[in-house]
């Protein structure tokens, strides 16, 4: 069986190795230079440094070719219907990871839906049969609408901004010996529609270091230690599609070292606790039957922070059930004009999420099965193929000046792979007495057998 496998994998190496130089050669004849642009205007340029990872960028194989204006207010905008399905799926998916147990890291929680949502939207493009309608289902659209509308909304997020940062970037890391049998379609459609950079890595110890890297440059440190370091990935992982999301924004107006006091806060379990208060006023309020809020907004005037007051006998819980996409668009439309008096703590907390149960409750259940899973579009694989974990780290620092906050979203493959296992790298010095031996290959048979003693 083993044999199989090998025969088949340096059969598709040695093809690959002829045809990669003509598929350059005729790339670079249809696709014009000019025309290749990145997702962000914060470009997606990270790669591992000469001698400090084993990782090899591949991303010049597989760019985006679809024009995108520099002025970004020609730039088309997401439809209304993708609004909601996004809107509708974020509130739903926070509700599912909460009900899978929250945050792994403290009892505060911190969830990024469109981290997830680009994340998942990656392997979506290797997705076939029941497995891609699950996931189709889950965000309200058909694939080739929701990339198209989920790759404009990356487009637009570092739009006007003057002032801080917001940025989102996509990579690919892949066995190196599974590489050969990805599909080179999969991988331009998450370059044309989401700028992922690809990667080929050998899966040992060097792949944590670089994925850790990559994550810590993209979210400018906020994310650290993503995968443990010290292990190796699961003999069974074959590729890890990551997104990372940066949210770096002073406020509009920062809140004065003369306005922040020292308070009492109440926790969930009635213990009252010292914490820094922010103090300032807003001109605006929105309300409903579950709560009252805020809108304070951030220095670009495009992003907000938005707080949400429990009121009545309602709670946190009950706040976060009535959220959907039409009770939030009619909570956003309650704004009414009048002198508020705001406070808020500040904050910082780190989440982690385990995102398989929370994304089989919304319905995405075959794509985790290792039998059901159809991910042909991704690899030309005989064998099984699935989704063996996914999963959130997070971060968040509101202070009197701005925001900072961050997600790093994750899926790792999985195949029933008889590939050949990385063998422990050892050294064997010859610098002292030892035996040799001159054999015949095929047999095994002795022609000399010998010792060196001295020299």
């Amino acid at each position: 069986m083993k044999n199989k496998y090998y025969i088949r994998i340096m059969t598709a190496l040695l093809v690959l190795l002829c045809l990669l130089p003509a598929a350059a050669c005729a790339e670079k004849e249809v696709i014009p230079t000019e025309t290749k642009e990145r997702t962000t205007e914060a470009e997606n340029t990270w790669k591992p440094a000469e001698g400090e990872a084993d990782a090899v960028l591949l991303s010049a194989d597989y760019e985006r070719t679809r024009y995108l204006t520099e002025n970004v207010l020609d730039r088309p905008r997401p439809e209304t219907d993708f609004t909601d399905a996004l809107n509708g799926f974020s509130f739903d998916f926070f509700r599912a990871c909460l009900k899978a147990g929250g945050n792994e890291d403290g009892a505060n929680e911190l969830i990024s839906p469109l981290s997830a949502a680009l994340c998942i939207s990656l392997v979506e493009n290797g997705a076939a049969g029941k497995t891609l309608s699950e996931m189709e289902t889950m965000f309200g659209m058909p694939l080739e609408m929701w990339r198209a509308s989920l790759g404009e909304l990356a487009d637009l997020l570092p739009s006007y901004v003057k002032e801080g940062k917001v940025q989102t970037a996509n990579s690919i890391w892949i066995r190196d010996q599974f590489a050969p049998f990805v599909r080179p379609s999969f991988l331009q459609s998450n370059a044309e529609y989401f700028d992922a950079q690809v990667y080929s890595s050998p899966f040992d110890l060097s792949l944590p270091k670089d994925v850790n890297k990559w994550a810590y440059d993209r979210t400018d440190g906020l994310i650290k230690n993503l995968m443990d370091e010290n292990q190796e990935p699961d003999p069974d992982a074959v590729m890890i599609l990551l997104n990372a999301l940066l949210f770096d924004m002073p406020w509009a107006d920062a809140v004065e070292d003369f306005a922040v006091k020292e308070e009492l806060f109440t926790n969930s379990d009635g213990i009252g606790v010292n914490v820094d208060m922010l103090h300032f006023s807003e001109d605006f309020y929105l309300k409903n039957d579950k709560a009252i809020g805020f809108a304070k907004a951030y220095a670009d005037g495009r992003y907000q922070f938005v707080g949400l007051l429990p009121t009545g006998k309602n709670t946190v819980d009950d706040v976060i059930e009535s959220l959907n996409a039409e009770s939030w668009k009619k909570l956003l439309s309650s704004l009414k004009e009048a002198d508020v008096v705001c406070a808020m703590p500040e904050f910082t907390y780190d989440g982690s999420y385990d995102l398989k149960a929370p994304l089989k409750a919304l319905g995405m259940v075959s794509a985790f099965d290792q039998k059901d899973a159809d991910f042909s579009a991704m690899a030309d694989w005989e064998d099984d193929l699935w989704v063996g974990k996914a999963f959130q780290k997070t971060r968040i620092e509101l202070t009197r000046n701005g925001t900072r906050a961050a997600a790093v979203t994750g899926m790792v493959m999985e195949a029933e792979t008889a590939l050949p296992m990385r063998r422990e790298k050892i050294e064997i010095r010859l610098d002292r007495p030892f035996v040799y031996l001159i054999i015949n290959r095929v047999t095994g048979t002795p022609l000399f057998i010998g010792t060196v003693n001295e020299m």
